[in-house]
């Protein structure tokens, strides 16, 4: 596992300590780019459809929730290979949109750059599908750790 999981009560427990920890802090990841965390952001992130077939996440996700303090773990570690993100509305990979963060255990950061040294924070997860690591592998790679 890629560090310790943080178990709170109840999601107003993680909301608060995603506003504290994320949203008045400022984060800079180990490649000097400051990302910015809005609370909207909290429920894109923590929460999961009920209906793989709708659009709305309207489930909150303890599994997802557990893993709140690794966003800023991951950022800052210089040891985890960068790939561009994807698009979905072009179906491309768009450098300057998107960028994925992979631990070697599935968890993922996306950010989207918003200036030279700028990113907004938009969503973190563990991946449970071989075929979407693939897919994010499959993309160019950024940084390479190794």
């Amino acid at each position: 596992m890629y560090s310790e999981l943080t178990y709170l009560k109840n999601e107003e427990k993680y909301r608060n300590l995603f506003e504290r920890e994320y949203c008045q802090k400022e984060i800079i990841t180990c490649h000097n780019i400051v990302v910015k965390f809005y609370a909207r952001h909290f429920d894109h992130a923590f929460f999961s459809r009920s209906n793989r077939r709708s659009n709305k996440k309207d489930v909150f996700d303890s599994n997802r929730a557990q893993r709140i303090l690794w966003i800023k773990q991951v950022l800052q570690d210089n040891n985890i290979p960068i790939y561009q993100g994807h698009n979905s509305k072009t179906k491309k990979s768009d450098k300057s949109r998107r960028v994925s963060l992979l631990t070697p255990d599935g968890y993922v950061v996306v950010i989207r750059m918003t200036g030279e040294d700028k990113a907004e924070f938009l969503t973190a997860f563990v991946i449970n599908d071989s075929a979407v690591i693939g897919k994010i592998r499959s993309n160019p790679l950024i940084y390479d750790p190794t």
